[in-house]
Order: C-alpha cells, then structure tokens, then sequence
C-alpha cells in the first residue's frame, strides 16, 4: 500500500488531471442506471457511484459495475461533507484512503449538480495501472495469488497439524500416567511453539498476497513478520536447550558440552535478532 501512496504523491497532477478528464467527458447532471453505465464503460476504474441531495442525505442507489444497491437511501452522508471544499468548476477529488470493505486503495471524485452532488468511487491501483504508473501484469497478478493461496493454506493446516500433535502427546501422557516422562510435555511444548510461529507466517502471507492485496509489502511490515517468526524459532530452541541439559543432567555429565554448544547458538540467535530489531528501528 505505501508504494500505491508514494507513487500518487509523486504523480498527483496527472493522476488529477486523468480523473477529472475522464469524468467531465461524461457531463454528468443527473444520475440513473443510464448515466451510470456510461461511468462504468467511461473507465473500469469506478467502483461505485451514487448521488446525494443538498442535505447530504443519499437519494439514489448505490450503483455498482453489475448490481444496484438501493437499501441505504435516506442513508446521511453529512460526516463525508463536513470538510470538503469545492472547486470553482464544482468538482472535488479526495485524497487516497483506504477502503473499509476490502482494504484496497481508494479514490474519490464529486461533482455539483443542480439537485446535489455525484460521488463516484475509484480504485486507485486501477488508475495508476492505466497510467501505466505501476505495473498490470494480469497473468503474474493470478499466478501469483493461487502459489501464495496454496502455500499459506498449506502452511496454515501444518500449523494445525502441529497443535493437534501436541495435544495427542499430551493426552497420550496423562493415559499413561505411570511411565509418565517429562520429555513428551517438552515436545508438546515445541510442537505448539512452531505450530504458532508457522501460523504467524501463513496469516501474514495469507493477509498480504490474497484477502487484502498490496503492491509491495512495506519493509516495517515484512521486518516484524521476520521478527515474530525467528522469536518463536528461538523459544522452541531454548526450550530443547533446557530439555537437552536435563536429559544429560540424569543420564551423562560429560556430554554436557553439546548442550552448551546449543545455549550458545541459541544465544547468538537472540543477539542477531536483537542486532535485526535496532538497525530495523533505526531505519524507520
């Protein structure tokens, strides 16, 4: 999302002109299912368009590319107007925002009419990928959604697969509870560890590349999702560490120096993250 908004920021005159260009051919003055059409075949870009009176309040239905909305009118549009400010040919475009509904970037134009004002929705990716602003490769865009579908799925269900194997470790010690050992709480432990850190990954995949799709995932984004995922890495370590030691502790003192060649390595790993965290912090 954050390279939609620079490269708006950065193109903002030929953004504006395009839009406003492309809605004034049109010579919107009152809207129906007619004029509404026309909006959608004058760029695929609109999403929606509806028309308000000089109350704001909503008096026509939301239209959309292929269905009318018309459950919300009366529905008070005032909250939207409280700050908008007209241009003298009686058009104004909004800033780039973020759509509630499905968290893509999103655009605004109005325009004055004789019983109101018209509002119309834009995609902003859209018009930045018709300006060939950024790029709009449609069979990488697919490709793309189903390799990063199918691997967050199956990272998710292996996810699962995990807390499911601790719980059975679990259960299978308290049936057994005479050759009880404390090893299979370990594994449990270490089981549910890597279930949540591998679940952590497939959400942050899932979110990113499929449900809520940018064009690049912002680096703060990414750093934390590495973050979250090396600190449950290290906590399942320390927790085989502490079982290692244990394990040697009962059975054979002089091995206990492959154990603290693991504390070591676990030890580094906290450094390097903690390293990973400050320059991140630094660079934002």
């Amino acid at each position: 999302m954050k390279q939609i908004i620079e490269t708006y920021k950065n193109n903002r005159d030929v953004v504006e002109h395009f839009i406003t260009r492309s809605m004034s051919h049109l010579n919107l003055k009152k809207l129906d299912e007619k004029s509404s059409k026309r909006a959608f075949v004058a760029t695929t870009c609109v999403k929606m368009i509806y028309g308000v009176d000089t109350e704001y309040t909503l008096n026509t239905p939301y239209y959309h590319k292929n269905k009318i909305d018309g459950s919300k009118i009366g529905l008070t549009k005032s909250h939207y107007f409280e700050r908008v400010s007209f241009n003298i040919d009686g058009t104004y475009l909004s800033n780039p925002y973020i759509n509630a509904s499905d968290g893509t970037a999103g655009i605004t134009y109005a325009i004055k009419v004789d019983d109101g004002f018209i509002v119309v929705d834009m995609n902003l990716l859209c018009v930045l990928q018709q300006l060939k602003l950024v790029g709009n490769d449609k069979f990488m865009s697919v490709l793309n959604k189903c390799v990063y579908g199918f691997m967050g799925f199956s990272l998710l269900l292996f996810s699962l697969f995990l807390g499911l194997y601790a719980l059975y470790i679990f259960f299978q010690s308290l049936m057994s509870f005479e050759s009880f050992k404390l090893d299979s709480t370990f594994q449990a432990i270490i089981a549910l560890t890597l279930g949540l850190a591998i679940y952590d990954l497939a959400k942050t995949i899932l979110e990113h590349e499929i449900f809520f799709k940018t064009v690049a995932i912002d680096d703060s984004d990414s750093n934390e999702m590495l973050s979250k995922f090396l600190k449950s890495i290290i906590i399942a370590l320390s927790i085989e560490s502490l079982m290692v030691v244990f394990k040697i502790a009962l059975n054979d003192h002089t091995e206990l120096i492959h154990a603290l060649f693991l504390i070591i390595g676990v030890s580094m790993m906290i450094y390097v993250l903690g390293k990973f965290n400050h320059m991140s912090s630094i660079k934002n």
